[in-house]
C-alpha cells in the first residue's frame, strides 16, 4: 500500500470512529430520555434523603412529587418536611408513625388512614402523618423518644403506632432500651444527586438496590440464613419491658399510645382466611393493657370486611390479593377502628358508619 493510501486512511479512521461515538452516545441520550418519560409516568419516586430532625432515618425531598403504578394506584406530592402529607404541621394533635403501609404511598391520599380519620373527626383535631418506608416497628420505638422531644412545645394528645408485626425479642428490646440503634446514611456524591434528576437511573438504582444486588453478588451463606429464620414469638416480660419503656416516655409528656397491628391474611383452601402470628396477639395485647397503652387488633375488622364486603386488606388489582402493602380498603377499616379509639376517650358513641 502506498503511503498516500495510508495517510488517507489515518485520517478517516478517526473521523468515522468520531462519528460512531456520536451516534452512539445520541442513541443512548435518547433511550434513557425515553425511558425516563416513561417511568416518570409509571414508577417516579425520588430518594431518600437524611432526616435532620432525626425523627427517622430519612425523609423525601421536599415537595417532591411521586407516581407509583407498580403496586396501586397513585400519585402525589410531599410535604415541606418530606412526609405524604398536604402540608406540615407543627403541633399535630395526632401524630401517625409507621412503615411504608402508613407511610401509604400505595393509595391516593384521600384514601390513606390519616386523612380518612381527620375527616371523620371533623376538624376537632390536627393529624399529621410521619410514617416513612423501611420503618419496622422496633426502628419507630426506638424513635418515640426524639418524637416526643421534637414536640416538647406542644405534645400530640395521641401517638398512633402502625405494625404489621407483633414479634418482640430479646435483642430487639434490649436494643431499644439501650439506645444501641444508629443511623448510618450513606454519602450522597455527585453520583446520587445525578440519579435524583434522571427518573430512569433512579428507577434502575432502586431495582439494584431491592432485588438485583442479591442476584449479582450472593450474599454469605451465614448471613442469608440467618435472615431467614423465622422471629421467635413474643414474650409477655419482653412486651413488658418495652411498653414499660414507651409508657413511661409518653406518660411524662401526656400523650396516650395507641398500637394499630395490621395482620397478614391467609386465605384458606375452604374459602375462609386467618391471619399471620394470630396466636401471638395475647401476650402483645396483656403487656399493652398492663402498661397503659391501647392496643387495635384489626383482625377482627379485616374478617369481617372479607366475609360481608368481598375486600381483602393487602394486596390490590396490579399485585397480588392478601399480599404487600394496605390497600384503601384496609386503610378504611383502620381510620374507623381508630376513630372509635378517640371517641371513646372522649366518652363519646362513633360516628363512623
Amino acid at each position: 500500500m502506498s503511503n498516500c493510501k495510508l495517510q488517507t486512511v489515518s485520517k478517516v479512521f478517526p473521523m468515522r470512529f468520531v462519528r460512531y461515538a456520536i451516534k452512539f452516545l445520541a442513541a443512548g441520550a435518547t433511550a434513557l430520555f425515553i425511558l425516563s418519560v416513561f417511568t416518570c409516568l409509571y414508577n417516579y419516586i425520588p430518594l431518600h434523603i437524611p432526616n435532620g430532625e432525626q425523627t427517622t432515618d430519612y425523609v423525601w425531598p421536599s415537595n417532591s412529587p411521586w407516581i407509583l403504578l407498580t403496586e396501586g394506584f397513585s400519585w402525589g406530592r410531599m410535604d415541606e418536611k418530606g412526609f405524604n402529607n398536604p402540608r406540615a404541621i407543627p403541633d399535630p394533635d395526632i401524630l401517625f408513625m409507621g412503615s411504608s403501609h402508613m407511610e401509604a404511598k400505595n393509595v391516593m391520599r384521600n384514601e390513606n388512614a390519616c386523612t380518612l380519620l381527620g375527616q371523620a373527626l371533623k376538624g376537632r383535631y390536627k393529624v399529621y402523618n410521619i410514617g416513612m418506608s423501611g420503618h419496622t416497628f422496633s426502628k419507630v420505638c426506638h424513635y418515640i423518644p426524639a418524637v416526643l422531644r421534637k414536640y416538647k412545645d406542644k405534645q400530640p394528645a395521641f401517638l398512633m403506632i402502625e405494625t404489621s408485626s407483633v414479634a418482640v425479642t430479646d435483642k430487639m428490646v434490649d436494643d431499644i432500651l439501650r439506645d444501641k440503634y444508629q443511623y448510618r446514611p450513606k454519602p450522597h456524591g455527585v453520583g446520587v444527586k445525578l440519579l435524583q434528576v434522571i427518573p430512569a437511573a433512579s428507577f434502575l438504582y432502586r431495582r439494584w438496590e431491592n432485588g438485583l444486588k442479591k442476584v449479582f453478588i450472593p450474599a454469605k451463606k451465614e448471613a442469608a440464613s440467618s435472615g431467614a429464620v423465622r422471629q421467635s414469638s413474643p414474650s409477655s416480660q419482653n412486651c413488658g419491658r418495652l411498653f414499660s419503656h414507651l409508657a413511661a416516655a409518653a406518660s411524662k409528656n401526656g400523650v396516650k399510645i395507641v398500637i394499630f397491628y395490621h395482620p397478614k391474611e391467609i386465605f384458606l383452601a375452604d374459602g375462609s382466611i386467618t391471619f399471620l402470628e394470630k396466636e401471638w396477639t395475647g401476650a402483645f395485647a396483656d403487656a399493652a393493657k398492663q402498661n397503659g397503652i391501647i392496643f387495635v387488633d384489626m383482625s377482627k375488622s379485616f374478617e369481617k370486611m372479607f366475609y360481608e364486603e368481598h375486600h381483602s386488606a393487602h394486596g390490590f388489582m396490579n399485585g397480588k390479593l392478601g399480599r404487600g402493602h394496605l390497600n384503601k380498603y384496609g386503610h378504611r377499616a383502620v381510620a374507623k377502628e381508630l376513630e372509635k379509639v378517640i371517641a371513646a376517650s372522649e366518652g363519646k358513641k362513633s360516628p363512623c358508619r
